[in-house]
């Protein structure tokens, strides 16, 4: 055999080896864990109007975060990945207003909310304000009772008169769009609540809720409350009775001249027979 042949047999060896090698197999395989790796935690941020162009935090375990920045858009939704190590995570938007800086908890890769209900709901379970819980190192033990929580505040919107978008909603999880029926609810208890006479701010409602109190939710406003339609009809009727009254008026007019009438005759009567 010559040297060229054999030289060329162990090249051949060579790439057929490395081919096979286990670095080359672990590389592909470790971009494959690393995608996996990943989790999207996408949803919508809304008071009823949608929270638009605010910033998105994440406070993960292991101080992680978003792996990028995350902004909601102009209606209100957001997405961000962070790695599956890093969940449970601590979530807050930063909009314009005290009542727009809200908060959410997110303990697998889905769809997630960040409106008024969930921040009631963690002040709720946490016994805290949730920019307070926010903060803290240990955030995902200090709503261990999210679920009860959560099911005895829908319970208290139910009492309060609220029509909730059906029996499987949940405020954390069910996707929804603007001007659909959850976001109308929302909308409903945000000017409810801003409307309370005894209530100076957003925050201190908070207060009142993670105090327990689940009686300060307001009232859901009726039909009337909500349109006036009413109003107009209320004018009609007071029109109608305005003639009806002066009706009325002819008929007393009448009976007090019949009166007179009767106290005229009863006047020689009275002579004769008192």
């Amino acid at each position: 055999m010559s040297w060229l042949s054999t030289t060329t047999g162990v090249l051949a060896l060579a790439v057929a080896l490395h081919g096979c090698s286990p670095s080359g197999s672990s590389s592909e395989s470790s971009g494959d864990v690393a995608g996996d790796q990943l989790v999207t935690l996408a949803g919508r941020a809304a008071v009823g109007a949608p929270i638009a162009n605010a910033p998105v935090d994440a406070r993960c375990e292991g101080g992680k975060s978003f792996i990028e920045s995350v902004t909601t858009n102009d209606s209100g939704g957001f997405l961000g990945q962070v790695e599956s190590s890093a969940l449970p995570c601590a979530l807050r938007v930063t909009g314009n207003g005290e009542d727009r800086i809200l908060h959410s908890y997110a303990d697998s890769g889905d769809t997630i909310n960040i409106t008024p209900f969930t921040d009631l709901i963690i002040a709720l379970s946490a016994s805290m304000a949730p920019m307070d819980w926010f903060e803290q190192d240990e955030f995902a033990s200090a709503v261990g009772s999210l679920n009860l929580a959560r099911v005895e505040f829908l319970n208290a919107l139910r009492e309060a008169g609220y029509n909730l978008p059906g029996d499987g909603f949940d405020p954390f999880n069910s996707s929804f769009q603007i001007n659909d029926a959850v976001d109308q609810l929302l909308d409903t208890f945000s000017a409810a609540v801003r409307n309370m006479p005894n209530v100076a701010s957003y925050q201190a409602f908070v207060d009142l809720i993670s105090s327990g109190n689940l009686e300060a939710i307001p009232e859901a406003p009726t039909e009337s409350e909500d349109d006036g339609s009413g109003s107009g009809d209320e004018a009609g009727d007071g029109g109608d009775s305005g003639t009806d009254t002066g009706g009325d008026n002819d008929d007393d007019r009448d009976d007090d001249n019949d009166d007179e009438d009767e106290d005229d005759r009863e006047g020689p009567i009275d002579i004769l027979f008192g």
